[in-house]
């Protein structure tokens, strides 16, 4: 499948023009990208509590602090999973691994993999699963190794 229907507009649409979301059966939003857009902008043009929100974090030096401060924590929170992503990260971008384009357990071919470990003992051992796929690993089998 390389093109998907928009559940608003009724047009066919690539892949690629529809946002990621987990929870559902394809990962991908059943409205397409300009729908989604025209939604988010009427929302926020309607409705005052949305506006507070986007005011609050993502437009006042106090919103952006509070995000810095969540990362951080998770990061102290978490050294070993950071210490691996990093890893992971750095492996690509130097070509020590290679990120395929696909789910290793579904074959679907969703806009962003994840590399998942099942030992963060071994930081460049992955296995590269699509949002869904990666979240039911989780919830069947709980944290990796060594977490």
């Amino acid at each position: 499948m390389t093109t998907k229907r928009c559940t608003r507009c009724g047009s066919y649409r690539p892949l690629a023009g529809f946002q990621v979301r987990r929870a559902s059966h394809d990962g991908l939003t059943a409205s397409c990208k300009p729908c989604l857009g025209a939604y988010d902008k009427s929302r926020y043009q309607t409705q005052p509590q949305v506006r507070a929100r986007h005011r609050r974090y993502a437009k006042t030096e106090a919103g952006r602090c509070a995000a810095i401060a969540a990362k951080a924590a998770w990061d102290r929170r978490n050294p070993r999973k950071r210490q691996a992503s990093t890893a992971v990260g750095n492996a690509v971008r130097d070509g020590r691994l290679i990120k395929p384009d696909h789910c290793e357990a579904c074959g679907v071919c969703p806009a962003r993999l994840h590399g998942h470990h099942d030992d963060y003992a071994k930081p460049l051992d992955v296995r590269w699963l699509c949002p869904k796929c990666h979240s039911q690993w989780h919830q069947q089998n709980g944290e990796g190794m060594n977490a």
